[in-house]
């Protein structure tokens, strides 16, 4: 089963709103490629980003946490204290591409 992280249109004005309250990351290509695989659902089982100890075991046994096999660290890098923070931000640039468009998702975990 696919973990879609598409929000549904009739949220998604209420999520741009609540947005702007949260402070913004600059996403590299490589970070916006990936958003778009987590919010269609072709990084299942992921939900959004790999937090640090999904991180670590990806690399060291190409498992997450809970055992799951899953060979790809997709990761957001963010500075210390932008991770202290642990609020959800809003993830930036955000480009429209088709259904798995990121301007409707959720940013991860």
């Amino acid at each position: 089963m696919l973990v879609e992280r598409i929000v549904p249109t009739s949220a998604a004005a209420a999520l741009r709103q609540r947005a702007t309250a949260l402070p913004p990351i600059v996403l590299d290509s490589r970070e916006t490629a990936n958003l778009e695989l987590i919010a269609c659902g072709a990084a299942t089982p992921l939900t959004g980003f790999l937090r640090s100890t999904d991180y670590l075991n990806v690399l060291e046994r190409m498992r997450l946490t809970d055992g799951t096999i899953w060979p790809i660290p997709m990761t957001l890098a963010v500075d210390a204290a932008v991770a202290r923070r642990r609020c959800r931000p809003t993830l930036r640039p955000m480009p429209a591409r088709g259904r798995c468009s990121t301007r409707a998702a959720v940013s991860g975990a």
